[in-house]
């Protein structure tokens, strides 16, 4: 799909996921339903509030409906005190969600803008797609549902790559995965954010739709994983590259602030998922001299909703 690029200050956003355990236990393979609510809303959204406080800077909160209870649904509120924007990412928070018909991919938007409405008093301008995999149908569905931005674009060979080689390795060893690949030809895969626009190829109108691709570097993904496992001199290095860019857009996911000894649920994953056994403040620490590099570069920090209206 041809996009119309667009000329921006030096602007950063840092914007996370928060994706409920259960769907870490379907990444992988783990047969198992969460016994109590889920300790990554009761205890790393918390943990994430405290680090932007102490940063001083404005995230974007990708929600999905899946797994909040009674229990943990007023953290969604008090996201939204903070000053943050919440923004949607999906209602089931399903991998094959494009693979669905037109009505249940639409049935899934509408009743996780709802669910926003009704917990957060939010009208979502901004969606993320489970898995980053989006098609110009869904694209279609959301700019018709009045959304004004997609950030699900994540151009990485890497990542593509590593995560072909998990699905089959999950194959080998006889585990079912819910991680799908899609990739469609028909986005631009670039770093910069660009209006979505009607093509003689596409047909879909998408004229007023923003695309905020998830930044990568060296196909390296700029996210909260490579932030965390990644030693500090390469890091260094990949922000001394980044920085002749306008637009740093770094996906982070709630588990990056969850750690072992937050409760005995992670157990199932503590031995396969990257970053979980080391401790929240060390990822806290990688997360924030990437955040204090960028700053001190001249890189200001906005939700992805503050980043529409430079347009």
């Amino acid at each position: 799909m041809e996009g119309t690029d667009v000329s921006l200050p030096k602007i950063a956003s840092l914007n996370i996921d928060v994706d409920p355990l259960v769907s870490y236990y379907e990444i992988y393979g783990v047969n198992q339903k969460l016994s109590s609510d889920d300790p990554l809303y009761l205890k790393a959204i918390p943990r994430f509030l405290k680090f932007l406080k102490r940063l001083d800077i404005k995230s974007t909160f990708f929600i999905t409906a899946r797994s909040f209870s009674e229990n943990t649904i007023s953290m969604l509120k008090e996201i939204k005190r903070e000053g943050h924007e919440i923004a949607s990412h999906s209602f089931s928070h399903d991998y094959h969600l494009i693979l669905n018909s037109h009505e249940k991919i639409k049935k899934d938007i509408e009743e996780n803008f709802s669910f926003l409405q009704n917990a957060a008093d939010e009208n979502p301008i901004g969606f993320r797609a489970p898995g980053y995999n989006i098609s110009k149908e869904l694209l279609t569905i959301l700019r018709q549902a009045g959304y004004r931005y997609d950030s699900s674009l994540l151009h990485s060979r890497t990542y593509l790559y590593g995560k072909a080689f998990f699905i089959a390795l999950q194959k080998i060893i006889g585990k079912e995965t819910a991680s799908v690949i899609y990739k469609n030809p028909d986005l631009d895969y670039t770093y910069k954010p660009y209006r979505i626009r009607k093509t003689k190829k596409t047909n879909d109108n998408n004229a007023e739709l923003i695309e905020f691709p998830i930044t990568s570097v060296f196909s390296i993904p700029f996210i909260g994983t490579s932030i965390i496992l990644l030693p500090r001199f390469i890091l260094k290095f990949l922000i001394s590259q980044l920085q002749r860019r306008e637009f740093i857009n770094i996906e982070l996911h709630i588990i990056d602030f969850a750690d072992a000894t937050d409760s005995h649920l992670f157990e199932p994953i503590l031995k396969i998922h990257p970053g979980l056994r080391i401790p929240s403040s060390k990822k806290e620490e990688s997360i924030s001299y990437v955040v204090t590099a960028l700053k001190q570069k001249g890189y200001s920090f906005k939700t992805l909703a503050e980043c529409t209206e430079l347009f």
